[in-house]
């Protein structure tokens, strides 16, 4: 994830969108940097997320432990329920704010807790745009995936209906049901859409809070990074006439070689 958020930041924040400005090999750097500067704040995500999948687990356990307990006592059967679902919810939002605060990671280079605090700011005072984008992003991404996945499907019941005479009753190599091989064809391709798309979603959340940053840098100039098309799909951005004075483009967050 923070290889190609490095990747993709080094493209936004760069004025002309060439190779000079962001080098020869953008992902190649990007992978070198969270490699040798990074790697200790990736980590500490990551631990961050398993002590609440230990502790949820350790939780699962004394639940099933106490089931006979719990018979006999309905409050200590809500309140592990509750105390389950609060700690279900507190990882998909570390899980979340993780994802966004590895991307400022490599767009800044800041520890992994300045990102996160970032992150966090970020995303409230942009909670209308974070909103819509993420949504537009999981319907059309699972609609591609779900897409993928039934047209591999679907050429695999054609493939073997279209050769009968080898898979068919009687054939060479006879199936007594088509389900097994395109149960089988769906699943991999869902696994492999799922892979190449998380690398699109990827790259939009990367750009979204490019844009964000963007936004909050130079507002006061209008001199933004962000193309006008991004600008028009995600909000309208206010900008302010390009005076003397406030002609001066904030610079871009420090994405080059550290």
């Amino acid at each position: 994830m923070c290889t190609i958020a490095g990747a993709v930041s080094r493209f936004y924040w760069s004025r002309n969108k060439t190779s000079d400005e962001m080098g020869r090999f953008p992902v190649l750097t990007s992978f070198k940097n969270c490699f040798r500067y990074h790697l200790g704040s990736l980590a500490f995500g990551a631990f961050v997320i398993a002590v609440v999948q230990f502790v949820r687990a350790a939780l699962l356990y004394l639940d099933h432990q106490t089931q006979d307990l719990q018979k006999s006592n309905a409050v200590l059967k809500v309140v592990m329920k509750v105390v389950q679902c609060c700690l279900w919810c507190l990882e998909k939002c570390l899980r979340f704010l993780s994802k966004n605060a590895y991307i400022l990671v490599a767009m800044k280079g800041h520890s992994f807790c300045a990102s996160a605090r970032d992150a966090f700011r970020i995303l409230l005072s942009n909670m209308a745009q974070v909103g819509a984008v993420s949504t537009v992003t999981f319907l059309l991404l699972g609609a591609g995936k779900l897409a993928i996945a039934l047209s591999c499907a679907i050429a695999t019941f054609a493939y073997l209906e279209h050769d009968s005479a080898r898979y068919g009753v009687g054939g060479s190599h006879e199936l007594s049901s088509p389900m097994a091989p395109i149960l089988l064809a769906l699943g991999l391709a869902w696994f492999v859409a799922a892979a190449l798309l998380g690398v699109y979603e990827m790259a939009i959340d990367t750009i979204l809070l490019c844009f964000c940053e963007d936004r909050e840098l130079n507002k006061a100039s209008g001199q933004f990074f962000m193309s006008d098309a991004l600008k028009t799909f995600v909000s309208n951005v206010p900008v302010a006439a390009k005076t003397p004075a406030a002609s001066v483009a904030a610079p871009a967050p420090a994405v080059a070689d550290i």
